[in-house]
């Protein structure tokens, strides 16, 4: 489906018929990804040592977007094609671990000495834009693809080597606590054809730290916080700098709440968390760059287990308070609230498997997403819409083998819903479909 940027504070009208397809028919995409690893574990007496490798290839090897750009309020925009070179994204990461484990009585202690590295290389180009007509959102004028002739593409890489030291004690019926810090060497190149190269570096300490206290028999509080650096998405493809990916970003969460284990069957937990880190968005110009900060504030909670033999339970509930701050807020320019941010999620499943059916399930699954922001000045709130699934699986054999075969109606009520991304794009969910899987083991 495309992605559709309005030109005023509204939603584009209603797209009734979200199985035809508007677009050019040559506007496809092709990608490929594979992912291989090996994982290692050796134990002498108290000592443990782990280690493992991994190596993740995605390509693309064709790339069209496809955007309706100044949408108005009657539905009608420019569709805009966006064309990108092939692109190829590669990283080798690794781990080696050696850890030691003392019992004293009541008392566990796990002492954990690790190394880990990574090489991660991208290879990207820069799009051509390719606007068609402009018309109403629902209709097809198809033209032939039109030659394109690319920009240099731009190589960049990132190389980062952490070693850390944790702890992890726990003391039956008393509590647990866990510790850990870890230096990092960050280093990201940007190699830009014809443009002078950039090179970003960061030694950050990181910390976390999480401690749970029993309070009674299957009821325990914790509380913990966590110093952190995480990889930033890159642009979109709406920005000037598409596909550029900002230095790597350091966060900080500090969280805490109480677990409870209702009888044998069920287990509930409630907290409270605090999220914050740098916020990225497009600014006036369309350029992706950071924003001020962002803050996720909020409270969260989960219960799951065996209602009776025969049913049983997940269900969990967050409720955000999200909030930007910064010199661009400060000024109104940017609303206080980031864009495409739920404000509340709650999920419920239930899945009952009958006695007399053994190896058959029916589920019901609830999920509703709470309303949120599609506009940057905060002018255009998209509401919640909740969607609800049926499905049901049955455990058969097939040549030889235990197979799975599920089939599930998503979608159940053809729920229509606006979503909008980061960078003010709405896009519709689907409606009503239905998916049916197998699923096996194979003994080699």
């Amino acid at each position: 489906m495309p992605t559709y940027f309005v030109s005023g504070s509204f939603v584009p009208p209603r797209v009734r018929d979200r199985r035809r397809y508007t677009g050019q028919s040559w506007a496809t995409n092709a990608s490929q990804g594979t992912n291989a690893g090996i994982i290692a574990r050796t134990r002498r007496g108290e000592w443990t040592l782990a280690t493992g490798l991994f190596r993740s290839i995605f390509a693309i090897g064709r790339d069209r977007s496809t955007l309706w750009l100044d949408v108005d309020a009657d539905g009608i925009g420019t569709e805009t094609v966006y064309a990108a070179p092939r692109s190829r994204y590669a990283s080798t990461s690794g781990e080696i671990r050696l850890s030691r484990t003392l019992i004293d009585g009541a008392r566990t202690h796990r002492f954990h000495a690790s190394v880990r590295a990574r090489d991660q290389a991208r290879l990207y180009g820069e799009a051509v834009a390719i606007e068609t007509s402009r018309r109403a959102i629902t209709s097809r004028a198809p033209i032939a693809e039109p030659t394109l002739a690319f920009a240099p593409r731009t190589p960049d890489d990132v190389r980062q080597v952490t070693a850390g030291l944790a702890y992890e004690g726990r003391w039956k019926g008393r509590g647990s606590l866990n510790l850990g810090i870890q230096k990092t060497d960050y280093r990201k190149h940007v190699r830009p054809p014809q443009r002078a190269s950039i090179l970003a570096r960061d030694r950050p300490w990181l910390f976390n730290l999480m401690a749970s206290v029993d309070l009674a028999s299957g009821l325990s509080a914790y509380a913990g916080m966590t110093r952190g650096l995480e990889e930033s998405q890159v642009a979109p493809d709406i920005a000037v700098n598409r596909n550029a990916a900002p230095p790597a970003l350091r966060t900080r969460q500090i969280d805490g709440g109480v677990r409870a284990a209702f009888g044998k069957g069920l287990n509930g937990t409630i907290g409270l968390f605090d999220v914050r880190k740098p916020y990225f968005n497009l600014d006036g110009a369309d350029v992706y760059r950071r924003l001020g900060a962002v803050r996720h504030r909020g409270i969260e909670g989960s219960l799951s287990g065996d209602l009776t033999p025969f049913a049983s339970l997940v269900a969990g509930a967050v409720l955000l308070d999200p909030r930007v701050t910064g010199a661009l807020v400060s000024d109104g320019i940017i609303g206080s609230r980031p864009v495409g941010t739920s404000r509340s999620k709650v999920v419920l499943a239930l899945d009952v498997h009958p006695a007399r059916q053994p190896g058959t399930s029916f589920d019901l699954q609830f999920i509703r997403h709470g309303g949120m922001f599609a506009d940057q000045m905060n002018r255009v709130r998209l509401p919640s819409r909740p969607t609800v699934a049926l499905g049901a699986r049955h455990r058969l054999r097939m040549a030889g083998h235990d197979v799975i075969a599920r089939a599930q109606v998503n979608n159940l009520f053809d729920v229509y819903r606006w979503r909008a991304d980061a960078s003010e794009g709405l896009t519709y969910n689907a409606g009503r479909y239905l998916t049916v899987s197998l699923a096996t083991d194979l003994g080699v």
